[in-house]
């Protein structure tokens, strides 16, 4: 069983982590400048609010983190982006392993996972066409604290694709013919549309 003593140190941290939101300005960074990503329109809820500050960042200068929460509680931020894309961002959590985790949705498919003591990692995602949440959240259990209990984001970059190049998924099958008969090939494609096919036959395009 582990020992829930350690709460009363982590709920200690988070609340000092929160205080410390502020730059030495005396002005907390917003979410989007916090993540570097103020072109893109950021909401949080939960629990608690997740908030911009300097104290623990992978660029040297600022980050959003989750707000100090209890047991069974979760807060998150998000946005919504147009797809196909590609995203890129930095996350960090310090909580208890196994047990409270830094969680990457898009919609309601949760694409990444952290838990422990892990550092800075960078992480790339391919986005689906259309609209698309985006959600970041941290989650806690009912047990224990355990490190400062907070997870943080850092550097979000999502990059439009206007398309996809194409691709043979299916390719034609190879068919045996009497002299004058029609043979007909079929192949699968994938990519964005319009697609435009050639066929060569005896060196030729036809």
């Amino acid at each position: 069983m582990r020992n829930r003593l350690v709460r009363v140190y982590g709920a200690l941290a988070a609340g000092a982590l929160a205080a410390g939101a502020q730059t030495a300005a005396g002005a907390a960074p917003t979410l989007g400048e916090a993540l570097d990503s103020t072109n893109l329109v950021w909401s949080t809820g939960g629990a608690t609010p997740w908030f911009g500050q300097t104290s623990h960042q992978s660029d040297g200068m600022d980050a959003a983190q989750s707000g100090p929460l209890g047991d069974n509680q979760s807060n998150w931020i998000e946005t919504t982006v147009t797809g196909p894309g590609l995203l890129y961002f930095s996350w960090r959590v310090s909580c208890d392993e196994g047990w409270d985790y830094l969680r990457f949705e898009i919609g309601a498919t949760e694409r990444a996972t952290l838990t422990g003591e892990p550092d800075w990692e960078r992480v790339s995602v391919e986005v689906p066409a259309g609209s698309q949440t985006l959600r970041w959240s941290y989650t806690k259990d009912a047990i224990a604290y355990s490190g400062l209990d907070a997870g943080w984001v850092d550097l979000i970059v999502f990059v439009p694709q206007a398309g996809r190049p194409p691709t043979i998924d299916v390719p034609p099958q190879s068919q045996a013919v009497f002299a004058g008969q029609r043979a007909t090939f079929t192949v699968g494609v994938g990519g964005s549309e319009p697609f435009a096919y050639q066929w060569q036959a005896y060196g030729q395009t036809q």
